[in-house]
């Protein structure tokens, strides 16, 4: 197989006779293209295997002189720096003072933004800040940059809630560690003290303490390339726009700084291919699968849309497989998450997926009594979008207000995202109205966190409604809280968090005699739906006559499940070990390089 492109040889012995094709090795002509069109893509990919790390992070042989030189200006000209943009930041960081300066964001909002290299005046006063741009022993212990790649670091979800907990703990674990965070913005204005501001107010993670905070690089990523990874772009084939969208957004992330570990806490798999050609540990949080086999399964086998779109996601999963051999640790949110995972990797994987339940970010020490009276309330904490099954409570809820005197008071707590999802909750509240339960009805849209505890702090009874919430860090607050779950059997609730105890200790679901930490219920609603549990009429009737010891035994196990598996601390340690894994790693790794790139 010589890969050479096979010889046409051209019958000129006939008048009026067309070309006649043929291969030197007797091969159709088709099959000898493909041949050398893999030869080539080979050939492609091993010259990007050597060249793209060199590219990125070595500098020029003078780049100590052209920064020596800019001292006095205070800015790297660009015609210096030309296309090694990247390498020239990445040496500044790793020398700097304070490597939070060498951001591409705004650092404040006075600040102006701009795409010159600036030199910050501490490093410019500092004498031994040239002598620290030098490149490093490459088998020494050294300041490592951990490159987490979350494209909206600043929405303020449950993912941002696991992507601030990892940096506050890597930070942490030395002050070697420094953090990358490669992210778009809500606008031009977001600056680097408004998004650190916001992860103080909204998690109570002070990344200010301590300095923390000037360990912390932030990559802003061009916001008009915000669209390619957007899920709403892409009408059709929204999976493989998207996966050719963050590969884009990835490169690009690469060109401004390489890290020396990549963490993508957003879930997108396609990027790491890419990533490892760096010879660096790729560390992937998955918080739900991209694609599974339920997906396949819900297709209809008669169906030539059906069937066109099972080859599709198909191919898809085959890729998602491909991009799990470039993972050097895969960690898991949950059970549910987990188990699909490795169904989908298989053996594909460096790895086995393990799993890291997210962080709570409670401080079980502002918590009032749990086990103090609670009022009569049935809490929902879920935004209000179709797959938290609101009109589904509100219809159980009905049934069970009929068949007593005094039912609970039912609360909706939560946020909405869209015009559509407002349109959700004025729907709810005409459903209500139809189903004459308006007034045992409050619903609570946007509630500020004052207003969530306070309901926290009162309910008797919390709920979650989803099928198949793949974890559901409210039930853990419930649990915290005093209120007693009331949760769909499936999933992390059923899976990870609604655990039975026995002799104060967390013991398997259906363990017999063991005491419940909460009541479960399926609808014949579910997709796969079994009878093997109540419905949720029928629990809520049986929770109205839970005497109160009963209801204290049940507290008293949610509170010992969650302080165990989900305390503050928890994450705490797991994550620790992970970047102490990964910093191995990167070590090993490191060896693998070329002479030069080793030292860079």
């Amino acid at each position: 197989m010589s890969g050479q492109t096979p010889l046409m040889i051209r019958d000129v012995s006939g008048a009026g006779s067309g070309p006649v094709s043929r291969s030197v090795l007797g091969l159709p002509t088709a099959f000898g293209t493909f041949l050398g069109a893999l030869v080539l893509a080979w050939a492609v990919y091993k010259c990007i295997d050597a060249s793209l790390l060199r590219f990125l992070v070595v500098p020029p042989h003078n780049y100590r002189d052209a920064i020596a030189r800019s001292l006095e200006k205070g800015a790297i000209p660009e015609s210096v720096v030309g296309v090694k943009g990247g390498s020239f930041r990445r040496r500044l960081v790793l020398a700097a003072q304070k490597p939070q300066l060498y951001s591409t964001m705004k650092l404040n909002r006075d600040s102006v933004a701009t795409s010159k290299l600036r030199l910050a005046r501490i490093d410019k006063d500092d004498p031994n800040f040239m002598d620290r741009l030098r490149p490093a022993d490459p088998h020494a212990k050294r300041r490592l940059v951990f490159g987490y790649f979350h494209p909206y670091s600043d929405a303020n979800g449950g993912g941002e809630r696991v992507l601030w907990e990892a940096v506050y703990y890597t930070l942490k674990q030395s002050e070697q560690n420094l953090v990358a965070i490669y992210t778009f913005t809500a606008s031009d204005d977001v600056c680097v003290s408004s998004i650190l501001q916001s992860v103080r107010s909204t998690f109570g993670i002070d990344l200010f303490a301590d300095g923390l905070n000037d360990r912390i690089i932030f990559i802003q990523l061009n916001n008009r390339y915000k669209w390619l990874i957007d899920g709403a772009s892409w009408k059709h084939f929204t999976i493989i726009g998207q996966a050719l969208g963050s590969v884009f957004v990835c490169f690009r992330s690469l060109t401004k700084l390489v890290p020396d570990v990549f963490i993508d806490t957003q879930g997108l798999p396609f990027c790491y291919p890419l990533v490892a050609l760096l010879r660096i540990p790729v560390v992937a949080y998955v918080h739900y699968p991209l694609i599974s086999a339920d997906m396949l399964n819900k297709l209809s086998s008669n169906s030539v849309y059906h069937l066109a779109k099972y080859v599709y996601w198909t191919s898809m999963m085959k890729l998602y497989q491909l991009a799990a051999n470039f993972i050097d640790y895969t960690l898991c949110n949950s059970t549910w998450t987990c188990n699909h995972i490795r169904s989908i990797w298989g053996s594909s994987a460096q790895t086995s997926p393990q799993i890291v339940y997210p962080p709570t970010g409670i401080d079980e020490s502002k918590i009032a009594d749990p086990l103090a009276e609670k009022d009569r309330v049935l809490l929902y904490l879920a935004q209000f979008r179709p797959e938290k099954r609101h009109r589904l409570l509100l219809q159980e809820f009905a049934g069970y207000a009929k068949k007593t005197s005094e039912p609970f008071k039912l609360a909706l707590i939560g946020s909405t995202r869209s015009k559509q999802d407002e349109e959700t909750v004025q729907e709810l509240k005409l459903l209500a109205e139809q189903l004459d339960i308006s007034s045992h009805v409050a619903f609570e849209v946007n509630a500020p966190r004052k207003t969530v505890d306070k309901y926290l702090s009162q309910a008797a009874f919390g709920l979650n409604v989803m099928w198949n919430e793949h974890f559901g860090i409210s039930v853990v607050e419930y649990m915290l809280n005093g209120a007693i779950p009331i949760v769909h059997a499936s999933a992390g609730p059923l899976l990870d968090i609604v655990l039975p105890v026995e002799n104060d200790e967390v013991v398997a679901p259906g363990t017999e005699h063991a005491t419940p930490s909460g009541f479960f219920f399926t609808d014949p609603s579910d997709p796969d739906y079994k009878g093997l549990f109540p419905s949720l009429s029928e629990v809520l009737i049986k929770a109205d006559r839970l005497d109160k010891d009963e209801a204290t035994a049940i507290r008293k196990a949610g509170q010992l499940v969650a302080r165990k598996k989900f305390g503050m601390d928890v994450f705490g340690k797991e994550w620790t070990q992970v970047v102490a894994l990964a910093k191995k790693t990167e070590l090993e790794k490191r060896q693998t390089r070329n002479k030069v790139e080793m030292v860079y």
